[in-house]
């Protein structure tokens, strides 16, 4: 992922998204939360998950690695993800096009 752009992240889950009740998708640098997103923010399909983050959500990032983890609640029980690290690269400018 580089700042200042708009990268799509696609999940492939071990359920159908219709028994989901809420999902969150969480990003967070240097032991803080940086951008949260919810179903409403996402397309699901079948077993599958995808959401864009805007300019705006990755200039919030520093160029250092960000971790990610996916959070699903379905009925009663909350399930997680493994945490990922990704690599965030440099923008030269911190304008939004």
């Amino acid at each position: 992922m580089i700042r200042g752009t708009t990268p799509t992240h696609s999940f492939t889950l071990p359920i159908n998204v219709d028994t989901i009740d809420e999902i969150h998708i969480i990003y967070s640098q240097n032991g803080r939360v940086k951008v949260r997103k919810t179903k409403k923010d996402c397309a699901m399909w079948d077993n599958k998950v995808e959401l864009k983050l805007s300019q705006n959500e990755t200039l919030n990032f520093t160029h250092a690695p960000v971790q990610m983890q996916v959070r699903i609640m379905r009925q009663d029980t909350v399930m997680a993800s493994k945490v990922f690290t990704l690599n965030c690269g440099k923008c030269l400018e911190n304008e939004v096009m």
